[in-house]
């Protein structure tokens, strides 16, 4: 049931769209550092938050977003379905989703059309470096970070820490083909990883498209037992599948980093 539903109409053709569910300070701070960017960039924001009883959360501050609230049934986080039910009510052509404690530069985000037209999956980052919580205060206070790709973190990272739904943009008519966010993954972690899989399916060609130019921040949260205890639960869903994380090492090195090695 949806408690709050505003009718999103916009001209421009991405919607940037921010899945919620019960901040912890961490994740409230980065969320608002986050905010505080959006304004430099023209895409209309859409928070959406998934809520069980009442939010008492207030965004009102920032005027250039929109914040959605839908119910669920149960108390538990569906990620995937709070996507797919915010999907319906976004008539822009593409949806670039953004968790909350992830923060880039969004205004650099230069993606040619033809990209668009021919890709219907972008990732718009290169690589998503995790921060202390030390990092991400002293993050908070400065205007315009920088992270430097040339940093022996970074050669030496395994491919499959590149990829991730941190910050992916989706045509919504082919995410909608593809079956959308798979429902059965509920909390937090590789609900992500199974839409890599049903966007490649067995096709013999790349399917995203990687801005290899852009490169953004996972900043510090809190990791509670209950993300824990989903994560491995989720992770085992994900085998039942068939699907393999070390698939996508390869996948990642066959079609979009060929001069990469890794374990």
């Amino acid at each position: 049931m949806i408690i709050v539903h505003k009718v999103l109409k916009y001209t421009v053709s991405i919607t940037i769209l921010i899945p919620i569910y019960k901040l912890d300070v961490y994740r409230l701070n980065n969320l608002k550092y986050i905010l505080q960017h959006l304004s430099r960039c023209s895409y209309p924001v859409v928070i959406a938050e998934q809520i069980h009883t009442t939010s008492t959360l207030d965004l009102s501050e920032y005027a250039n977003i929109t914040h959605v609230k839908y119910k669920n049934i149960t108390n538990k986080f569906n990620k995937s379905w709070l996507i797919n039910t915010t999907t319906n009510d976004i008539t822009t052509s593409h949806i670039w989703v953004v968790d909350c404690d992830f923060y880039m530069d969004f205004a650099k985000l230069c993606v040619d059309e033809s990209v668009y037209s021919k890709y219907n999956f972008i990732q718009p980052y290169y690589y998503a470096r995790d921060l202390t919580h030390s990092q991400t205060v002293k993050l908070h206070k400065t205007d315009t970070p920088v992270v430097d790709c040339s940093q022996p973190e970074l050669k030496q990272s395994r491919l499959i820490n590149i990829y991730g739904a941190l910050s992916y943009i989706y045509n919504k008519e082919s995410f909608i083909e593809i079956g959308s966010m798979n429902e059965n993954y509920v909390g937090w972690g590789y609900e992500d990883y199974d839409l890599f899989f049903r966007v490649h399916g067995n096709s013999d060609m790349p399917k995203y498209y990687i801005d290899k130019t852009n490169h953004g921040y996972h900043m510090y949260h809190n990791t509670s037992k209950e993300i824990d205890s989903t994560g491995k639960k989720n992770y085992k869903i994900l085998q039942s599948y068939g699907y393999s994380l070390q698939n996508v090492n390869i996948i990642l090195k066959k079609y979009y980093y060929m001069d990469w090695s890794f374990e």
